[in-house]
C-alpha cells in the first residue's frame, strides 16, 4: 500500500471520530486562574456548576454542549470552566452562593461581577439567546 494512501487513511480515519468541533471547550484551570487568563484573553468566564450525580447535569452535557452553534460561541468569546461541586477545594460553589444544578456563572473578569446566573438545564438555543444577552452588557460598559 502506498504511503499517500496510508496518510490519507490516517487523516480520514481521525476527521470521523473527531468529536471536538462540536463541543464546548472547557479548560482544565480553575475559577480563579480562569478569571486571570480570561481578563488578559478579553472574554468573559463560562463556569459550568455542575455534579456527576446531577442529572439535568448531564443532559447539557449531552444535547445542549454538543451544539455546535453554541460552542462556536462560546468557544470564541468565552473562557469555559467545569466546576464539579464534589471536587470544589476553593470554595467557589459557596461564594457564589450556588445551590442548583446545573448553575452556569458568566463572570467578568474585568470587575469579577457576576453577570448572568443560568440555572438549571436548557437547551442550546435558549442558552445562546442568554449569552449573547451577556455579551451585549460587556458592549455597553
Amino acid at each position: 500500500m502506498p504511503t499517500w494512501f496510508r496518510l490519507v487513511s490516517i487523516l480520514l480515519f481521525g476527521l470521523m471520530f473527531n468529536t471536538s468541533s462540536g463541543q464546548i471547550a472547557f479548560s482544565d484551570l480553575n475559577v480563579p486562574q480562569a478569571k486571570n487568563e480570561a481578563r488578559d484573553s478579553n472574554k468573559l468566564v463560562f463556569v459550568d456548576v455542575m455534579a456527576d450525580w446531577c442529572a439535568p447535569c448531564k443532559q447539557m452535557e449531552q444535547t445542549t454542549f454538543q451544539d455546535s452553534s453554541l460552542s462556536n460561541l462560546v468557544n470564541t468569546h468565552f473562557l469555559a470552566v467545569r466546576l464539579n461541586i464534589d471536587n470544589d477545594s476553593l470554595g467557589i460553589r459557596r461564594h457564589y452562593t450556588v445551590s442548583e444544578y446545573p448553575t452556569i456563572l458568566i463572570i467578568n473578569p474585568k470587575n469579577q461581577e457576576v453577570l448572568l446566573r443560568i440555572v438549571g438545564y436548557k437547551p442550546a438555543s435558549i442558552l445562546m439567546g442568554d449569552l449573547r444577552f451577556a455579551l451585549g452588557l460587556v458592549k455597553q460598559d
